[in-house]
């Protein structure tokens, strides 16, 4: 990729059988955009950072960067939705790393529950700003 200057960012695409990193000087939108040349994966996980959206068919959102964000609420005080909210997550990469080994229906029921529990999370209130 010698036509890209290395600076301050850093990019990493991965797929289940390769990664792909690239040090650029943009996180914006073209950098995918180039990389995919017109393919369009069935989920893209990213950060919400906005030139992140509409490169797959679905988007995720990294688990990762939301548990950081629910121990920083917890760290802040949030003794609702936060604390409640990191359980669910966990309980959601536990399930992802199990997948392969589990059935169809149960990867459907885990859906529901998971589903579920995180819509009754979303009525509660936060005890704190960052909550």
């Amino acid at each position: 990729m010698s036509r890209f200057k290395a600076a301050l960012s850093q990019s990493q695409f991965l797929a289940v059988e390769m990664s792909h990193h690239l040090i650029i000087d943009s996180r914006g939108a073209k950098v995918p955009i180039e990389i995919l040349q017109g393919a369009r994966p069935e989920v893209w996980v990213a950060d919400r950072y906005s030139a992140q959206n509409g490169h797959g068919e679905q988007r995720q959102v990294c688990l990762a960067h939301l548990l950081r964000n629910a121990q920083y609420a917890i760290h802040e005080g949030d003794k609702g939705f936060a604390p409640a909210f990191k359980k669910l997550l966990l309980r959601a990469i536990d399930i992802g790393r199990r997948r392969k080994a589990l059935k169809d229906d149960t990867l459907r029921k885990y859906f529901y529950e998971l589903d579920n529990e995180l819509n009754r999370l979303l009525s509660l209130p936060s005890t704190s700003e960052a909550g």
